[in-house]
């Protein structure tokens, strides 16, 4: 009898291990400035610069001297993950990328939204960095889905720089994956009673 609770729990083992292992590849979108799925709208540079803590071949930059504000019109620059051709509709991990300076914002707003309006408003310090991904948050997400950097109407205190986001899909648990856990707790509660 214990051979076959032990033989369980390994086959749970292996049903819950499988099940990550699935789940695990999620689905990763990385969409740059220079894309076409990229609006910019006002007064926008572009750099040459693109060394470590920036993606691709340039990067845009404004504020300060460009004089976001809201009364001259729209400054923003759009990113529309909705419509990138290996998006789908679900939960999805939203992280920025910047170099960080001195002269840069530290309340330069990224703002997330998706078919239902806005889903979340941020300041991000641009002025510090990790050298990598930020993370703005994890969001459910539709085809009618963007992310916007827009510093016209909220202004800046600095350089606002608009490079690239990465997008990353965030598996939902599988059924294999409850499975596997049930088997496990069964035979777990097995073993306890043989005890």
């Amino acid at each position: 009898m214990k051979n076959r609770i032990l033989n369980a729990l390994a086959l749970s083992l292996i049903v819950l291990v499988g099940s990550f292992v699935s789940t695990a590849n999620a689905t990763v979108i990385i969409i740059d400035n220079d894309d076409q799925l990229v609006d910019v709208v006002g007064s926008w540079s572009s750099s040459s610069y693109s060394g470590f803590g920036f993606e691709g071949s340039d990067y845009l930059y404004g504020g300060n001297d460009s004089g976001f504000n809201h009364l001259l019109g729209p400054h923003f620059v759009k990113y529309n993950i909705g419509q990138h051709v290996a998006f789908f509709d679900g939960s999805w991990l939203v992280e920025m990328n910047w170099k960080e300076h001195s002269n840069r914002a530290s309340n330069a707003p990224v703002e997330v939204f998706n078919a239902d309006g806005i889903l979340d408003f941020q300041i991000v310090d641009q002025r510090v960095a990790d050298g990598g991904w930020y993370n703005i948050g994890t969001y459910e997400l539709n085809a009618d889905s963007f992310v916007l950097i827009d510093p016209s109407f909220w202004g800046a205190d600095g350089y606002v720089i608009a490079d690239a986001f990465r997008f990353t899909s965030v598996p939902e648990p599988s059924t294999l994956a409850i499975l596997g856990l049930g088997l496990m707790g069964l035979s777990f509660r097995r073993l306890k009673k043989q005890a």
